[in-house]
C-alpha cells in the first residue's frame, strides 16, 4: 500500500493538453441596448435550453464604434438576465481587453474563420442564365420590311411581262388578265406564308429557360474537430465522418451518411421544418429551431447508433428510424 501511495505521489498532479471545441458565436453587428434585448427575448423563448446551456463568446470584433465601458457592463447585465453563459470576449480593442482582465473576463483574439466559413457556404454555383443572341448586321430587316420587298419582287418579275404582252392584241389581253389573276394570287400566298414564317421565328429563337432550384451544400470530405459547417438558405449533405466537436448548421434539413459524433443543428434560423438524417445516431448534440437533445438523452434512446431521423412535432424533437 505504501508502495502504491509513494508512486503516485511522483506522478504529476495534473497535465497541459491541447484540444479543438466548437464553441458559439455570439457576435454584434451594431450596438442598440433596447433592440438587442427585444431580439435575443424572442431568441430565448424560441430555445431557452439552448441559451442556457451552450457557452458563448461574445464577439465585438465586428462593431463599427468599440464599446464604452457602460456598454460593455449593460450588455453583460444582459447575459445574466438570459441566464447565458459568458465564456469570453473576442476582441482587439485595448480598451475592452483592459476592462475584461479587470472583470476577470477572458479575451480571445479576432479570427478569420467565421469570414472563410461563410464564403464556402455560400459559395455555390450560380444558376445557368440564358441570353438571347443578339442578331447580326446583315440581319437588321424588320418582318415588314421583308414583306414589302418580296410582294414589290413578286409584282415586278411576274406581272410586267404580261402586260407588255396585252398592247399587242386583245386576244393576248384576256391571256394576259388570267396570268396576272394567276400571278396575283401567287404573291397573295407567298406573302401570307412570308407573314407565318416571320411570327414563328420568334417563338423559335425565343431561349429555352430550364427550371433553377437551390442546390444543397455537399461536403464529401470529413469534418475535423473544431470545424464548423454553415449552409445558408439550403440543405447540407455530409458523406463523410463528423468528429467530436464538430458543429453542422443549416437553414434546411441536414443529411449525414457517415459516422456522426459531432453537432448538428438543423433549421438553426427557425426553420421548424428542418430535419435531422444520421445513417448512425451518435451524436453530441442535434437541435432543430433551437429545440436540442443532447447525448446523454440521446444513449438512453432504443435507436442510437442506428440509421435514424429528427423531426420537430408539437414543438418537441421525435426520433425515428429510416426505413
Amino acid at each position: 500500500m505504501s508502495t502504491l501511495l509513494s508512486n503516485a505521489s511522483k506522478q504529476p498532479t495534473f497535465q497541459l493538453k491541447g484540444t479543438m471545441l466548437a464553441i458559439t458565436v455570439f457576435e454584434l453587428t451594431h450596438f442598440n441596448i433596447e433592440r438587442l434585448t427585444q431580439e435575443l427575448e424572442k431568441k430565448v423563448k424560441e430555445a431557452p435550453e439552448f441559451f442556457g446551456t451552450i457557452p458563448m463568446v461574445l464577439g465585438i470584433d465586428k462593431l463599427e464604434i468599440p464599446l464604452t465601458r457602460a456598454e460593455l457592463k449593460g450588455i453583460m447585465n444582459i447575459f445574466q438576465e438570459f441566464n447565458i453563459q459568458l465564456m469570453a470576449i473576442r476582441t482587439d480593442n485595448e480598451k475592452i481587453i483592459a476592462i475584461a482582465h479587470k472583470q476577470g473576463i477572458v479575451v480571445l483574439p479576432p479570427t478569420g474563420a467565421r469570414e472563410k466559413l461563410i464564403e464556402i457556404a455560400i459559395n455555390r454555383p450560380e444558376p445557368i442564365q440564358v441570353t438571347e443572341e443578339m442578331p447580326s448586321p446583315t440581319d437588321t430587316e424588320t418582318p415588314t420590311q421583308v414583306l414589302e420587298e418580296t410582294q414589290q419582287q413578286l409584282l415586278i418579275d411576274e406581272i410586267n411581262p404580261p402586260l407588255l404582252e396585252a398592247q399587242e392584241t386583245q386576244n393576248n389581253d384576256i391571256v394576259s388578265e388570267q396570268v396576272v389573276s394567276v400571278t396575283d394570287d401567287n404573291a397573295i400566298e407567298n406573302t401570307l406564308d412570308t407573314k407565318e414564317q416571320a411570327a414563328e421565328a420568334p417563338e423559335k429563337n425565343k431561349p429555352t429557360i430550364k427550371h433553377q432550384t437551390t442546390q444543397a451544400l455537399v461536403i464529401s470530405t470529413p469534418v475535423r474537430s473544431g470545424q464548423q459547417i454553415t449552409a445558408f438558405d439550403t440543405d447540407l449533405i455530409v458523406t463523410s465522418n463528423i468528429s467530436t466537436a464538430a458543429e453542422l448548421m443549416a437553414d434546411g434539413n441536414i443529411h449525414i451518411y457517415g459516422n456522426m459524433r459531432g453537432r448538428a443543428m438543423a433549421g438553426f434560423r427557425g426553420n421548424s421544418s428542418a430535419r435531422v438524417f444520421c445513417a448512425k445516431l451518435t451524436a453530441q448534440l442535434i437541435s432543430i429551431a433551437g429545440q436540442m437533445i443532447t447525448e446523454e438523452e440521446l444513449r438512453h434512446h432504443p435507436l442510437w447508433g442506428k440509421p435514424a431521423q429528427l423531426s420537430l412535432v408539437d414543438n418537441q424533437l421525435v426520433i425515428s428510424p429510416l426505413s
